[in-house]
């Protein structure tokens, strides 16, 4: 395997066929042993700089720690990097991941385990929806671009059917005593995510860290989602170098939030 250091050389990685069909890496990860694709942008970041949107990631970390016993949902958990960061901690109390594609959650489930968290986390191969039921998921040879709804940003590999849940349905059934923070990731269908998660965010008044995304989606506003969370009773922040900047208008260049429950305020 090369150095890093090489690979981070501009153009480099295109060079050598970066992108390509190259399999998995298994690396160490802010003291995690992470199993990880190389055909995945996310992938590609972790083995040219050992890190993604690690701003971010301390910022949700962060929240979490002024949280004792905090119970985390991870809606798009991808290979668990959140996950198994949040799982890491001495203040955490559960981790709930999410991720629907089939090879993704392998890798989620082997990283679990080789890290030893499997009894503070647990990971379902479920759908996040307004509703439940089955669904076409489209799987991209980059995972992180895998949705409910292709956005044509990757080509889709395969598509088959998978489960769906809604937040109000498996938060029921789990009886949870309390929820603090919900990141949602699921590219495009986040607010589909929040139309199904009503009872939840008006009884436990969760954070949310949600990625809200506009590129050429005709039938998606970046900014109406913004407002819909906000109208319950949410303030939202724009993380820019993981600092939360008070939202004033969308801009694709920072498409990380957060949304902290306002005050005294009850969703409408």
């Amino acid at each position: 395997m090369l150095p890093r250091s090489w690979l981070a050389a501009p153009g480099l990685g295109n060079l050598l066929g970066l992108g390509c069909s190259h399999g998995h890496a298994l690396d160490r990860v802010g003291g995690l042993e992470v199993e990880y694709s190389l055909d995945s942008l996310i992938g590609q970041l972790l083995y040219l700089h050992g890190e993604f949107e690690e701003p971010e990631a301390l910022f949700l970390e962060s929240r979490l720690r002024a949280r004792p016993g905090a119970v985390f949902m991870d809606i798009g958990a991808n290979i668990g990097l959140h996950s198994l960061r949040a799982a890491g901690g001495e203040s955490i109390g559960s981790v709930f991941a999410f991720e629907p594609g089939r090879a993704t959650f392998a890798m989620l489930e082997r990283n679990i385990a080789r890290n030893g968290l499997s009894g503070k986390i647990r990971a379902y191969p479920q759908a996040i929806g307004a509703a439940s039921g089955r669904a076409e998921f489209h799987f991209c040879a980059d995972d992180a671009y895998s949705s409910l709804k292709p956005d044509r940003r990757r080509p889709v590999q395969q598509t088959y059917e998978v489960s769906v849940t809604t937040v109000d349905q498996w938060v029921q059934r789990e009886a949870l005593a309390r929820l603090d923070l919900v990141k949602i990731d699921v590219e495009g269908s986040e607010a589909e995510v929040i139309a199904g998660a009503q009872e939840t965010l008006a009884r436990y008044r969760p954070e949310l860290m949600v990625e809200v995304y506009q590129g050429a989606r005709e039938n998606f506003s970046a900014e109406g989602l913004v407002r819909k969370i906000c109208a319950q009773g949410y303030d939202a922040f724009v993380l820019v170098a993981g600092k939360p900047v008070p939202f004033a208008r969308h801009d694709d260049a920072h498409f990380n939030y957060h949304f902290r429950p306002r005050a005294g305020s009850e969703s409408s």
